[in-house]
């Protein structure tokens, strides 16, 4: 049996779902049982078993759909909402849900989806298509090289420093690209990103140290120092960008991490009712590397529900209370 404080008892299934949520073992995961699951599927199977006594407790139904989403297992989570939707005679969240992963899935039902959420959750039917939008038209925006006609904010997305608290090799050519789109116009502001400290330091420190080495001004460089995942990357990048005056945003990842980057930042830019500044994406190697695959895809969607303030990917505040 693991080594642990507040271990749950074997007929805690609230208990033991929540643990097996928070915990970082997420493959090897080892229950109250004693025996060693994937921990997503100790979730499912725990909420379930509440389900047995409870079957319209919504927190454990939900739960179980984001559980799959984690698992990055859309059918099985649409399977869920689709239930959900039945129970309660059309909850507005789980139509939200349906839409976005008939979509996804190019289900046969979801024109349907689509307008049984317009016609009950106006609101929620624009978000969806937002999201739904932004993931398939996002590489418009990209360019391989670009050149800045007039100042413009550069988001460089930050990369977790290594065990010594130095930059990756990664996070340096992140760097030199966002320099060489600083270059073009060199009026330009540049904020990086990035506030999971190791060894005391964090990335958007070490980011504007090798900006300034580089010869960029003190002035021009914004640090981000809070942002603990993409999520935050997006919400605390808008939050600065609403407060520069300046129509043009740049942002600057390698091109695996730019669909994420770039839709979530839109959204974040959305949510906040900035819908004037012309969004451009550029990389650091070829653009061969940019299509994501359909678990990317399911990752960046449940992202892009979080960034506007709905739970889709961490369900232990909402469901375990």
């Amino acid at each position: 049996m693991p080594d642990h404080d507040k271990w749950p008892s074997s007929n805690d299934w609230l208990g033991r779902a929540q643990h097996a949520f928070m915990t970082k073992n997420r493959a090897h995961y080892q229950n109250a049982d004693g025996q060693t699951v994937n921990n997503m599927d100790e979730v499912i199977f725990c909420l379930q078993q509440i389900l047995k006594d409870d079957v319209f407790r919504l927190s454990a139904h939900f739960g179980i759909a984001t559980a799959y989403l984690f698992k990055r297992a859309p059918k099985e989570a649409l399977q869920k909402y689709r239930e959900i939707r039945e129970i309660t005679g059309g909850h507005s969240l789980a139509l939200f849900h349906i839409y976005i992963w008939t979509t996804l899935l190019d289900d046969e039902k979801k024109e349907m989806a689509r307008k049984e959420l317009l016609n009950n959750a106006p609101d929620l039917g624009r978000y969806a298509e937002y999201i739904l939008g932004q993931l398939a038209g996002w590489q418009s925006v990209y360019s391989e090289h670009i050149c800045l006609s007039q100042p413009a904010i550069i988001v460089i997305q930050g990369l977790k420093l290594d065990e010594h608290g130095n930059k990756t090799p990664e996070l340096i050519n992140r760097l030199k690209s966002g320099l060489a789109v600083w270059e073009t116009n060199k009026q330009s502001k540049i904020v990086v990103t990035g506030g999971l400290p190791v060894n005391g330091k964090t990335e958007a420190h070490e980011m504007a140290q090798w900006l300034l080495s580089a010869g960029v001004p003190s002035h021009l460089i914004i640090k981000e120092s809070w942002a603990k995942n993409t999520v935050d990357n997006a919400l605390f990048s808008a939050e600065i960008i609403a407060q520069i005056p300046l129509s043009t945003v740049c942002v600057v990842s390698c091109n695996q991490h730019l669909p994420r980057s770039t839709v979530l930042l839109n959204i974040a830019l959305y949510k906040q009712g900035i819908t004037n500044r012309q969004v451009l994406t550029t990389g650091t190697n070829n653009q061969n590397d940019m299509n994501p695959d359909l678990s990317e895809k399911v990752s960046i969607l449940c992202d892009a529900v979080r960034v506007l303030g709905f739970p889709a990917f961490d369900i232990g505040h909402m469901y375990f209370r």
